[in-house]
């Protein structure tokens, strides 16, 4: 009750105007295995990060100058074998302050299985216009300066980036206030709502990634209506998260005809920027991909590919269906799917719906950044729903 309540004063600012007129768009960046990162800066003189949006999570963390890699420490970005990394070093900001005395220490394990430990900070921050409109500055914003990464050996590929931006709701009214809420709070944004819009499908090619480059934006404090075509499809929230109900997930053929069917009796899907694939759970994903012809990769079976190279896909017509508040949003093989070119000659064409593995317990969907980049995404955090419109370029329909 005491963080609805907080939460209800906090959007009560903004719909009784008091709150100024403004919004703000930051660039984003595609790297390879990070679906979307922007870049923010903390401190006085500032030092700048490389972030990960996730909507499944709600600290924003960086990686602190002492910060240690299972056993080994990180090196800066100005030298040394790890090169990407941009670490916060505290003792360089005139602005730096610790969080409270008392604040328990920060610990979370994401859903790849690494585990982030540290300490809270409070700082000024600022978020670069890609328009060239200058910078909202937040005056005080408390973050994670992360100390300890344990990442389990299962995981093939390191965090590739300097920190994650939190954008879900608190878990308590204890938490440190999220980023939405101290843009909130602090009267910085017009409408309490998020978009997330990308100028291109996912690259084509690993090589593609390096060096990045802005691919798209996001925009806090308002929906930018040129960015879409048609109506937008608004999914209310079924839990405390960017979470939303899948009605059913089926795949069609050519003909419109039914193939092949889960979700019957619906399952929740959680809104995740953070997340490289679509995933469910192992039968589901066997499944639909297999009725999609895709099969297991032999020398790595926890990815599915089309030996065809998604041939078949497309004569066929082959459609994956998601029933959203309902709607149909169809996707054809070039959104279910991705070519990548692995050398000069060779190509492996992935399916871009995965699964939690086998004997995981998981029962419900991620839509990770392949379903979310077909669209014009928009995170509406004061009336608790997901809205998907097309882009004038989307390969998808929507009925």
């Amino acid at each position: 009750q005491p963080e609805a309540s907080r939460r209800s004063a906090l959007l009560d600012a903004v719909s009784s105007g008091t709150a100024h007129d403004c919004s703000l768009s930051v660039g984003l960046q595609r790297m390879a295995f990070t679906p979307f990162v922007a870049r923010i800066q903390l401190g006085q003189p500032p030092q700048e990060f490389e972030m990960l949006l996730d909507t499944g999570s709600h600290v924003l963390w960086v990686a602190h100058e002492q910060c240690m890699i299972d056993d080994r420490l990180l090196s800066s970005s100005n030298g040394g074998s790890r090169g990407h990394r941009n670490l916060y070093v505290p003792e360089l900001s005139q602005t730096y302050r610790t969080y409270r005395n008392d604040s328990p220490p920060m610990e979370i394990e994401y859903g790849n299985g690494v585990v982030y430990k540290g300490h809270y900070a409070c700082d000024v921050m600022q978020l670069e216009d890609r328009a060239g409109r200058g910078a909202m500055v937040l005056n005080e914003m408390c973050f994670a300066t992360v100390r300890q990464i344990d990442v389990p050996e299962s995981l093939e590929h390191e965090p590739q980036f300097d920190g994650i931006i939190g954008l879900s709701w608190p878990l308590s009214a204890d938490d440190v206030p999220t980023l939405m809420d101290t843009l909130i709070e602090q009267k910085l944004i017009a409408e309490p709502v998020f978009t997330v819009y990308l100028t291109q499908p996912s690259l084509k090619s690993f090589t593609d990634y390096l060096p990045p480059r802005i691919d798209g934006e996001l925009t806090f404090g308002k929906i930018d209506h040129t960015r879409h075509t048609g109506e937008i499809v608004w999914a209310p929230l079924v839990k405390s998260t960017w979470t939303i109900r899948l009605e059913r997930v089926y795949v069609i053929d050519g003909m419109d005809r039914e193939i092949a069917a889960v979700c019957e009796d619906g399952c929740d899907a959680l809104v995740d920027t953070g997340a490289n694939f679509m995933v469910t759970k192992k039968e589901h994903a066997d499944l639909l991909n297999g009725k999609l012809g895709f099969t297991r990769l032999p020398l790595n079976p926890q990815w599915t590919y089309s030996p065809d190279c998604l041939s078949r896909s497309r004569q066929n017509n082959l459609r994956l269906v998601f029933q959203i508040a309902g709607r149909r949003i169809v996707l054809n093989a070039d959104a279910y799917g991705n070519t990548y070119g692995v050398s000069h000659t060779d190509k492996l064409c992935l399916s871009m719906l995965n699964d939690f593995g086998a004997g995981s317990e998981m029962d419900f969907w991620l839509l990770g950044s392949p379903f979310i980049e077909q669209f014009y995404t928009i995170f509406d955090y004061g009336q608790r729903r997901v809205g998907f419109a097309l882009k004038a370029d989307s390969p998808i329909t929507i009925t």
